[in-house]
């Protein structure tokens, strides 16, 4: 029987981050552990609603048992079964995030046993989180090659405080977990079967996308189109072409959000996203995120703020590297829990104005 990994919860930012590609890499290796401390700093310590969505999704999708999964818990032990898969409806009757529950749950989806279809009611466009666009236009094409298909269907959006907004994610596993006796070959098959993480270069960026949404409440003050002409104005400067969407969508609460992404000839996208508040203009939150994805494209990184943490695990399995601005806390912290499953796997070096990021 593995030994527990001890996982102090308080570590780096101290954030819910650290259980959650625990539990990735716990199913992934098959290693338990115990995390403790968690969340220990913040304001209301302990386990959040979220948090206890993911652990129960994962008692339904897997064979893995559980202790301490309860509200303010500073502990739990995890000890990871087989990931079934199969069908899953959940709803949170809140604005929590669904881009952070399918960062949490799509790692081990993508080694499941069986093709895995999530629907979820939440936020889809709600602060601490990446955007829905950003999920679907930069997070996933980054790691598609791992899945024999991805779909990803909106099917209502969902601002802060209500929710609503209903999401299906479906997952065709390439390389079950299951069939291998064991995490190195596992490892072995996966590296054969989709090579590494090669990120080196940016190469030249060949076309942006705008994506700028608003609720139908905010159609009056053509938000939606002022977020995205202050977009186009900063991101014209690139000289290629600029493909811009807009929608107004029914939800039950008011919110706005822009995401907007590049696409190079070396196949990689990098993005960034900025979502409205009370009492920002249209016009800033447009060009916040055109602002933050020049400052990247100009600093040719191969792996934007958001991007870099969530490959951090993928890389720990099949090797790679990507060139950063800054590593990012949530990177550090993923490369800490990674190697405390996988061991010591990662070299942070200096390029130029960019960090390497690297792992054999």
């Amino acid at each position: 029987m593995n030994r527990l990994i001890d996982i102090d919860g308080a570590y780096g930012e101290g954030g819910g981050q650290i259980v959650r590609t625990a539990l990735f890499l716990s199913l992934i290796t098959g290693k338990p552990f115990r995390a403790f401390n968690i969340r220990k700093g913040r304001s209301k310590p302990g386990l959040k609603p979220q948090h206890l969505n993911i652990l129960k999704a994962l008692r339904k999708l897997s064979g893995s048992q559980i202790r301490g999964d309860r509200l303010g818990s500073l502990e739990i032990t995890f000890h990871p079964g087989e990931f079934y898969g199969g069908n899953l409806e959940i709803d949170f009757r809140t604005a929590g995030s669904i881009t952070l529950f399918f960062q949490s749950i799509l790692p081990a989806s993508l080694f499941a046993s069986r093709d895995v279809s999530l629907t979820v009611i939440g936020g889809t466009d709600v602060p601490m989180s990446m955007t829905m666009e950003y999920f679907r236009r930069v997070l996933l094409p980054s790691i598609e090659k791992f899945a024999q298909g991805l779909e990803l269907r909106v099917i209502k959006r969902g601002f802060y405080p209500r929710g609503g907004g209903k999401v299906v994610l479906k997952v065709q596993p390439k390389l079950s977990r299951a069939k291998f006796a064991n995490f190195e070959s596992f490892r072995e098959a996966l590296r054969n079967e989709v090579g590494r993480i090669s990120r080196a270069h940016l190469g030249r960026i060949l076309k942006v996308s705008i994506y700028s949404l608003a609720s139908e409440h905010l159609r009056g003050k053509r938000v939606a189109h002022r977020q995205a002409m202050a977009a186009e104005r900063i991101l014209s400067k690139l000289n290629v072409p600029v493909d811009t969407k807009l929608e107004y969508a029914r939800t039950f609460s008011p919110g706005s959000a822009i995401t907007v992404w590049a696409e190079s000839d070396n196949g990689l996208i990098i993005g960034a996203d900025s979502l409205g508040k009370p009492g920002k203009r249209s016009e800033d939150v447009g060009s916040e995120a055109a602002d933050q994805l020049m400052s990247e494209l100009n600093a040719h990184v191969t792996a934007d703020k958001h991007l870099q943490d969530n490959l951090i695990p993928f890389i720990g399995r099949v090797g790679g590297e990507i060139l950063v601005k800054e590593v990012t806390q949530h990177t550090k912290t993923n490369i800490w829990v990674t190697e405390l499953f996988l061991g010591k796997r990662f070299k942070i070096d200096r390029r130029g104005n960019l960090y390497r990021i690297s792992a054999d």
